[in-house]
């Protein structure tokens, strides 16, 4: 189930990861040792077996902070397939699939991306071939998903939106920003934490107004204070650091870190982010470099200095060529 492995998730106990394989149409389940942090291999979830619908081409994965259900992405069936975990051993059991064009649904053609907001009330979907943003309702409960709205570029003043490719919600749950991966642009939207709703605020594109950094940006992940913003901009081998106005949801460009500046290796063609927990650290997979790149963090300014990165040809190093995302 591991061919095409492009997204990683660990389950908010640690107990498990879950890893969805694009060209096998698969979501592969390990235990996780919270000693050593090795995997143990446990099963595998296939497209149109046993009843599993909707992750065809399964290219990314969410899970809640109550650990419930897992979300996985499934671009070739235009889906979003729902999954009940069982939070002692970690197995999963196929709850539905949301498909476009299917009931109220719409715009959602090739969904690439989708994350859970931290109060477990909403699922918001990127939809790379239609050009939107997708909401939806969680039922906290079974885990079932109920369409709410969508945001589609050009409608509403919406722009930034071409080939929207991933999606954050702040820490806070105030607002969510949006990766338009051929707009080179970032869209921002306030969110209303209880119906989750949106309403769009403003576009930022590379190279316009002081922005850099951010051609093809392909993943958003902020401190954990919520007052940065850690974007890649996958065509500028870069990750670019903004400051976030937490009331208004304004961004502001600070700086970026670039391969091959300042020292700065490991990030050719950075195609992922994650932040550590404890604030101090910031992971980039380099898709072209074959590398995981480390960051140290400043808290009070945003500033990420260049620690190391490791490499497929590093000492003892090994799978790290076509890096796509990481789990902490």
């Amino acid at each position: 189930g591991l061919e095409g492995a492009y997204h990683i998730k660990i389950s908010p106990d640690g107990n498990h990861a879950y890893v969805a394989g694009s060209i096998d149409n698969a979501v592969t389940v390990f235990s996780r040792n919270a000693i050593s942090g090795s995997l143990t291999y446990m099963t595998t979830y296939w497209n149109n077996v046993d009843g599993v619908e909707g992750i065809a081409g399964a290219y990314y994965i969410d899970i809640p902070a109550d650990g419930n259900n897992v979300y996985v992405a499934g671009p070739d069936e235009n889906a979003v397939a729902v999954f009940k975990r069982n939070v002692i051993n970690g197995t999963l059991t196929f709850v539905e699939m949301i498909q476009d064009e299917s009931g109220d649904v719409s715009e959602m053609n090739y969904p690439l991306s989708l994350m859970v907001s931290g109060d477990g009330k909403h699922v918001y979907v990127s939809s790379f071939g239609d050009e939107a943003l997708n909401v939806f309702e969680r039922n906290l409960v079974t885990g079932k998903l109920t369409f709410v709205e969508h945001h589609k570029e050009g409608n509403g003043g919406v722009s930034g939106l071409v080939s929207a490719y991933s999606q954050f919600v702040t820490p806070d749950g105030m607002h969510v920003y949006v990766c338009g991966l051929d707009s080179d642009a970032i869209v921002a939207f306030s969110r209303d934490p209880q119906s989750g709703e949106l309403d769009y605020l403003d576009t930022y594109i590379d190279n316009v107004n002081g922005v850099d950094g951010i051609s093809g940006p392909t993943s958003i992940r902020s401190s954990i204070d919520g007052n940065y913003l850690y974007i890649t901009g996958s065509n500028e081998d870069a990750v670019a650091i903004f400051s976030r106005n937490s009331s208004t949801g304004a961004i502001t460009f600070l700086t970026m870190v670039q391969e091959g500046v300042n020292g700065v290796s490991g990030i050719a063609y950075p195609t992922y982010l994650e932040v550590s927990d404890d604030a101090e650290n910031l992971y980039v997979t380099g898709f072209a470099s074959a590398s995981l790149a480390v960051f140290n963090l400043n808290e009070s300014t945003g500033a990420a200095v260049f620690q190391n990165a490791e490499t497929g040809a590093g000492l003892g190093v090994s799978g790290l060529d076509g890096s796509a995302a990481v789990a902490i």
